[in-house]
């Protein structure tokens, strides 16, 4: 596996440059992204990072692959760059309940930021308004602030 990557890496630089020059066939890119999901789902988050900056270098149109990259960077507690790609993900129209409850998330939990977590959360809730954890997210979110303010 790691020699695939190795290879289909190497190409990549090529790919990136010019697209069209048939350098990277459809079939390969499946292969890249199959990969890239791998490490995701076996929680390999710098590897997988890596991996989809090389898919993003292909095609910035995925939402899917911000999206999961996005989640990698949160997991390794690397905030900004995982909110700007759970927002590109949110523009491409991908997972956008999923990706403000992630953002929110990260506000919540990583830089303990009530207002900003209640924001995101509240945004998830409007394309998601039945889902429970966001709704008591959000709850304990309001709690927290109203301690704060009495």
């Amino acid at each position: 596996m790691i020699l695939a990557l190795l290879v289909l890496a190497s190409c990549s630089s090529k790919k990136e440059k010019n697209r069209e020059d048939n350098t990277w066939t459809d079939e390969n890119v499946k292969k890249l992204e199959a990969i890239a999901n791998e490490a995701y789902s076996k929680d390999q988050y710098s590897n997988a990072i890596f991996l989809y900056n090389k898919l993003i270098g292909l095609d910035s149109t995925q939402g899917e692959y911000y999206f999961k990259r996005g989640y990698s960077y949160s997991m390794l507690q690397n905030t900004d760059n995982a909110t700007q790609d759970f927002l590109r993900s949110i523009r491409l129209e991908y997972k956008v309940s999923k990706s403000y409850q992630n953002i929110g998330s990260m506000y919540f939990a990583l830089i303990s930021n009530d207002s900003l977590a209640a924001y995101y959360f509240s945004k998830a809730l409007k394309y998601d308004p039945t889902n429970e954890k966001i709704k008591n997210l959000l709850e304990i979110c309001k709690k927290r602030l109203n301690k704060k303010t009495k």
